[in-house]
């Protein structure tokens, strides 16, 4: 039931604790309950335990209405008490060896969680610590969801993975999932392969497997560190070819990890991350000569029945250096699971360590950790009526291609608009009032506004696939009569939608109203915002021109307005007082589809006042070709005209006690922040 039904909205004291359903029946019985009952959703290919039940009653009107506990509410206080309290619950004996990693001393190698490894076997027997091998990632052809082999960060940019892996693959058709330990249910940092480095010397025909290495670059970047506690792998390094030749040296202790199939013959892989310790076997040991073919680039390891299977290729093998894990390998290629061969092969990653520092343009051996950029914090005044979320907006100045997640309720004044009865988003919007939306004119420009029948907002919610968001439906379209429909000159791109059913701010903290005020008559209207104003833009769009990839958690950035008569803006807008430019000046980060209709904010004191809408631009990341943005400043009598023909109105300016730090003294300054720019992406043509 939505939360804001009148009885729900009665018996439910905390909507995020506690949920509503309703059951029709036609006899008294069949609403008694039993406390505790699970409810349950399906979900891609399982039921997922949602609720649990509390308390039912019946309804006047002969319904059962059913008010359940929220899982998802507790589940830190629930895995806290299992991982905790019963190390047994993750498939790991008493007898675990703890390795504790110290993160200060390096800045790759070490997770967010210790390793914990038993002697058990990696398929069928060992899961991993849940992330506790943050470095590894889920790689996944074709655009498919499907896992098929894995790799490890070496960068936010690239993936280190094997040749065999994503050879005969395209760019944009390789994707990786990080930050995850169960494949189905975790949600997965998603990036695109932009470019693919295959070793030069591979040659997959020859049966060798020889030089069985590939680099992918990735856009946009992890986001290291980040929410997700993401981590690089170390790699090794050795001063001489005989060194190469015995690193690993025989006998060390290794660990393998990966998703692969757990049960010999398995077709399908395994949902959770599994680990295993298996040995460095000697370059002279019987078996492994008769299974190598180059002792200089692979090695061999095993142990019997235990080892990589099924999809771990690509995956790494790790050794433990006393403080952090270091890679030693890449799972190439072995004896079919260790069902009868107890061994594997394995790339030599000593023989590649200057190839990859050839492909990365990075060095790899610094051991020194280097703090992570520290977030800017914004004090909002929760008591105020628009422009602040139940939490604190946190800004990373970085150069981040692609940004950063937003902090969940930071952000509560957004939402996602749908079209044609779909749940896909498309543009970016903001709530105005109780039952009205702020967005851009041209996200209707194939829609017949006559007729908004299909048409939603999603609102309250950070993940667009959020289960709780709050769905309300379009039944009014107002179009500024002054649009101008033409490709790349938007001019009066502002439209306002009216919803069904009136939001209820009192009950729900997870939405509030945008902040659009009046500006002083004797400033100019295009001087709001100022040149060199540092500005939040966020939304849910693409974040690169060619690549599909929308993002499921909302993304953040900080950015610089640039002057109206810089040349990079003149030739981008033609008129001052209805649009104004942001962006880099060199290109690289830029807006793009998806995110028009959002949201551009100026921090104002102690809450975040809306200056623009995205508008359009020319591609996207195109050097001299900044985003172009509707100046609200203009609009302000237009939009308050139609809201109060329903009785309602934008909310009151809110007298400053604080001065905002928002401009810059010149061109100059602008372009020394360029390093700190990043623009998320809005519909563009």
């Amino acid at each position: 039931m939505d939360y804001n039904d009148p009885i729900c909205y009665r018996l439910v004291s905390n909507i995020e604790q506690q949920f509503c359903t309703r059951l029709y029946h036609d006899n008294q019985d069949s609403c008694n309950h039993a406390s505790g009952e699970p409810i349950l959703q399906w979900i891609k290919n399982r039921w997922m335990q949602v609720g649990l039940l509390s308390s039912a009653i019946d309804t006047a009107d002969g319904n059962c209405l059913r008010i359940y506990t929220r899982l998802t509410y507790y589940h830190e206080w629930i895995e806290s008490i299992v991982n905790s309290k019963n190390l047994k619950s993750s498939n790991l004996a008493n007898t675990a060896m703890i390795y504790e990693c110290d993160s200060t001393t390096t800045e790759c190698g070490c997770s967010r969680e210790n390793v914990a490894l038993s002697s058990a076997k990696i398929f069928g027997g060992e899961e991993a610590v849940p992330f506790s091998w943050s470095m590894i990632v889920s790689v996944r052809l074709n655009n498919s969801e499907e896992h098929s082999c894995s790799g490890t960060i070496l960068t936010a940019f690239y993936i280190l993975t094997s040749a065999d892996c994503v050879d005969g693959a395209s760019d944009l058709e390789v994707t990786i999932a990080a930050g995850i330990h169960d494949r189905i249910t975790d949600f997965p940092m998603i990036r695109y392969a932009h470019e693919i480095y295959i070793h030069p010397q591979w040659n997959k025909s020859d049966g060798t497997y020889r030089n069985d290495i590939a680099i992918l670059r990735l856009f946009p970047p992890l986001s290291i560190p980040g929410g997700f506690g993401l981590a690089r792998t170390c790699i090794s390094y050795t001063n001489s070819k005989n060194e190469t030749i015995n690193y690993p040296s025989a006998g060390s202790n290794l660990v393998v990890v990966g998703w692969g199939s757990t049960q010999y013959n398995e077709s399908y892989f395994s949902d959770t991350l599994h680990q295993a310790g298996i040995n460095m076997i000697d370059n002279n040991n019987s078996i492994c000569q008769a299974l190598i073919h180059d002792v200089e680039k692979q090695f061999c390891a095993g142990a019997y029945e235990k080892g990589p299977c099924r999809g771990d290729s690509g995956g790494p093998i790790l050794q433990w250096k006393g403080t952090y894990w270091e890679q030693v390998g890449i799972t190439s290629y072995g004896g079919g699971c260790h069902h009868s061969d107890p061994l594997s092969i394995f790339t030599r990653l000593t023989y590649y360590f200057d190839w990859i520092e050839s492909v990365i343009k990075i060095s790899l051996t610094t051991t020194t950790r280097k703090p992570p950029p520290q977030p800017v914090s914004y004090a909002c005044d929760k008591t105020l009526s628009c422009g602040c979320g139940m939490s604190d907006v946190a800004l990373v100045s970085s150069r981040i291609v692609g940004g950063e997640n937003a902090i969940k309720n930071s952000w509560p004044m957004i939402v996602s608009l749908r079209f044609n009865g779909t749940n896909n988003h498309s543009c970016g919007g903001t709530i105005l009032s109780n039952s009205y939306i702020l967005t851009a004119a041209h996200c209707f420009r194939r829609i017949s506004i006559d007729d908004p029948r299909g048409i939603t907002i999603a609102a309250g919610m950070l993940n667009r696939s959020d289960p709780l968001q709050i769905i309300r439906n379009v039944d009014r379209i107002y179009i500024h009569p002054n649009f101008t429909n033409l490709p790349d000159d938007y001019r009066h791109d502002v439209a306002l939608l009216h919803i069904d059913q009136p939001f209820v701010f009192a009950s729900n903290s997870n939405i509030t109203k945008t902040c659009i005020h009046r500006i002083n008559p004797l400033i100019p209207v295009s001087e709001n915002p100022k040149n060199g104003s540092r500005l939040a833009v966020i939304g849910w769009g693409l974040l690169l021109q060619q690549v599909p990839f929308i993002p499921e958690i909302l993304q953040q950035a900080e950015i610089f307005a640039i002057d109206n008569r810089d040349p990079t803006c003149s030739v981008s807008i033609n008129n001052t007082d209805f649009l104004f430019c942001s962006g880099l000046y060199e290109g690289e980060k830029d807006s793009c589809q998806g995110d028009s209709g959002g949201p551009i904010f100026q921090w104002a004191g102690k809450y975040w006042e809306q200056v623009g809408i995205v508008s359009h631009g020319k591609g996207c990341a195109i050097a001299g070709f900044p985003g172009v943005y509707v100046r609200l400043s203009y609009y302000y009598n237009w939009i308050e005209e139609i809201l109060k023909r329903d009785g309602e109105h934008l909310e009151p300016e809110i007298t400053q006690t604080t001065t905002p730090n928002t401009a810059c003294a010149c061109k100059f300054n602008i372009l020394t922040f360029g390093s700190l720019l990043l623009l998320f992406l809005p519909y563009r043509t």
